[in-house]
C-alpha cells in the first residue's frame, strides 16, 4: 500500500513541476518580466572600435520580435550623461550624422516591447553600454595610407640630395654645440655626389664628433606627412634621428599644444633591432614630460627604410616603411608649426662609442614633405 502512494507520488512530481514553471513564465511575461531568450546583441560599432566614421556613423544591432521601437543613446560618457544623441528608432539600425572626430562616445541600445496588458517594457541588450572612438573628419582620413597621400596630397618641401653641396635654401648646419657625449661639427654633415646626404659620425684627436642640419628659418610646416628614406648606422655608441622641432617647445601651459618635438625616428637601439618614435613637450626642465614607442623590426639596420609621421589636428600616425606602428595623441597634439632636424649623437643610451668602428654614417636618399588640401 505505502510502496504503491509512494510510486505514484515519484511519477506525479515531475508533471506538477513543469505545471509550475510554466504557470510561473507565463505570470512573468503577463508582467513584463522577459525570459533571458529574448536577449538581444548590439552589432556595431563593436565595442573598443576605432576610427568611426564621424561624419556618417552607423549603429545596427539584432532584430527584437515583437518590438515596438528601440530607444538609442549616444554619450560622451560612461554614465550617460553627456548625451549627443538620445531618440526612438522602429527598425534595427540608425545613421547618425555629425558626431565629433577624434572623440570617444558611449552607445546603448534599448528595446520597448508591450507586455499582455498593453504596458510598455523595457529590455537592455546583452552587452550593455559600448565605448567606441570616432576618427577623423571622414572615412577617406581614416583609410589614408602613405601611399595615398603621395599622390593626393600638396608636395610642401623635397629634397633628393642632388649635386655635390647641401642647399642652403632649404637647410642651415645646426650650431657646433657639445651634445651628449660629443659635439656638433659642419664639416659631418654633406652630400656625397651620389644622391645623399651623408650626417658622419667620427672621432678626432679623442672626441666625438657627428653632423646635423635643420630647416629653422627656410622650412616649417604646421601639420602634414613628414618623410625621410635613409640607410641607419651600422655600429653602436650613437643614434640618427629625423625630428620636428617647434621654437615653441619650451613653453609651459598648454601640454603639446603649444610646441611639441617630434621625434619620427631614433637609431638607438642597434642590437635588438628596434628604434625610437617620442614626443617631448613643455620645455626640458622640471615640467618637461614625454611619451615614446619603441618598436621592433627585423633588419631595419639593413639597407634603406621610410620612416613618417602623419601629424593631424587630433593625433600623431608613425610609420616605418608604410606601416602604422604607433598613434597618439599624447600631450594634446602641437597646434603650431615645426621644422625638420637630421642629426647624429654621441651617447650611451646607444651603447658605448669605444666599441664602434668609426667613422661611420646616417645616409640620407630624400626628405619629403606633404599637406592635405586646404590645409594652411
Amino acid at each position: 500500500m505505502h510502496k504503491k502512494f509512494f510510486k505514484s507520488i515519484l511519477i506525479i512530481i515531475p508533471f506538477l513541476i513543469i505545471i509550475v514553471a510554466f504557470s510561473a513564465s507565463k505570470r512573468a511575461n503577463s508582467i513584463g518580466v522577459l525570459d533571458e531568450t529574448y536577449a538581444f546583441r548590439a552589432i556595431s560599432p563593436v565595442q573598443d572600435d576605432e576610427y568611426v566614421d564621424p561624419s556618417t556613423c552607423e549603429f545596427k544591432w539584432e532584430e527584437v520580435k515583437d518590438a515596438k521601437k528601440y530607444r538609442l543613446v549616444i554619450s560622451e560618457d560612461e554614465d550617460l550623461k553627456k548625451v549627443v544623441f538620445d531618440d526612438f528608432v522602429e527598425q534595427s539600425n540608425k545613421t547618425v550624422k555629425g558626431l565629433k572626430p577624434a572623440t570617444t562616445y558611449y552607445w546603448k541600445i534599448t528595446a520597448i516591447l508591450t507586455d499582455v496588458k498593453g504596458k510598455e517594457k523595457n529590455m537592455d541588450n546583452k552587452d550593455g553600454i559600448r565605448m567606441f572612438k570616432t576618427g577623423l573628419n571622414n572615412v577617406s582620413d581614416k583609410e589614408m595610407t602613405p601611399q595615398m597621400i603621395r599622390e593626393k596630397w600638396n608636395l610642401t618641401f623635397e629634397d633628393d640630395f642632388d649635386g655635390d653641396k647641401i642647399d642652403d635654401s632649404k637647410w642651415s648646419h645646426c650650431p657646433e654645440w657639445e651634445r651628449k657625449d660629443g659635439f656638433w661639427s659642419n664639416e659631418d654633415a654633406y652630400l656625397d655626389g651620389e644622391g645623399n646626404l651623408i650626417i658622419r659620425v667620427d672621432e678626432r684627436d679623442g672626441k666625438y664628433y657627428s653632423g646635423a642640419i635643420r630647416s629653422m628659418d627656410k622650412f616649417e610646416q604646421k601639420q602634414g606627412f613628414f618623410e625621410i628614406r635613409c640607410k641607419l648606422q651600422t655600429q653602436e655608441g650613437f643614434w640618427g634621428a629625423f625630428w620636428l622641432m617647434s621654437p615653441t617647445v619650451a613653453e609651459v601651459g598648454d601640454e603639446g599644444r603649444d610646441g611639441t618635438e617630434i621625434d619620427i625616428m631614433e637609431s638607438a637601439y642597434l642590437k635588438s633591432s628596434k628604434i625610437c618614435q617620442a614626443l617631448h613637450w613643455d620645455g626640458y626642465e622640471d615640467d618637461h614630460k614625454s611619451d615614446s614607442n619603441i618598436p621592433y623590426i627585423p633588419y631595419i639596420y639593413e639597407g634603406y627604410h621610410t620612416f613618417a609621421v602623419n601629424w593631424t589636428e587630433y593625433e600623431y600616425v608613425f610609420y616605418v616603411d608604410d606601416q602604422p606602428t604607433w598613434i597618439t595623441s599624447a600631450g594634446g597634439v602641437s597646434q603650431v608649426p615645426a621644422y625638420l632636424k637630421i642629426t647624429a649623437e654621441v651617447g650611451d643610451w646607444a651603447g658605448d662609442i669605444k666599441n664602434a668602428k668609426l667613422p661611420d654614417y646616417l645616409v640620407v636618399d630624400y626628405v619629403r614633405v606633404y599637406q592635405k588640401p586646404g590645409n594652411k
